[in-house]
């Protein structure tokens, strides 16, 4: 292959090539899908996890299922402390939780607007590029994790399956 260098080109300073946009990743740009980031990466994070997870996408009205279910299974001495293990739900659920604790990350929704599309499409693309090929190694190292979650995480997750069996 032989190149040579056109210098006709050179001369135009470079006013004869169109700028085109060229998609390389699956950012969309835009205005209604465009991720903006505003709570963070969280909402994409958790998206991600799900896929590796292969769980569902919760929504505010599976999240109110969860807290209710989780409730209904704990025998409370008083109503005071049911209504303060159901704020801690609620926190601990919450999409804005900032805490250190990633074993209810799963059940952050996406936005509730139009990025959710954008949200969706980032994390598929992380999946493909991180997850897709290793996709059996994964699957037998969450099997030896599955046993390593503290019990009110076992509960939560148990009832978020349940909900799961019942919307499919």
């Amino acid at each position: 292959m032989n190149h040579t260098l056109k210098t006709e080109l050179l001369s135009k300073e470079g006013k004869t090539y169109k700028h085109t946009r060229q998609a390389v990743l699956p950012f969309i740009t835009r205005e209604p899908e465009r991720v903006k980031f505003t709570n963070d990466f969280s909402r994409i994070t958790a998206e991600f996890i799900r896929l590796i997870l292969r769980i569902s996408t919760p929504d505010e009205t599976k999240m109110e299922e969860i807290i209710a279910g989780t409730l209904a299974k704990i025998t409370f001495g008083t109503a005071a402390d049911k209504e303060n293990v159901k704020m801690y739900l609620k926190t601990a659920l919450n999409q804005q939780n900032k805490t250190g604790d990633l074993t209810n990350i799963t059940n952050i929704p996406l936005s509730t607007d139009n990025t959710k599309k954008g949200e969706k499409e980032i994390a598929h693309f992380l999946y493909d590029v991180f997850v897709r090929s290793h996709r059996t190694e994964l699957d037998e190292l969450l099997l030896q994790l599955e046993d390593a979650k503290n019990i009110f995480s076992n509960l939560v997750g148990t009832v978020s399956k349940e909900q799961e069996k019942k919307h499919h």
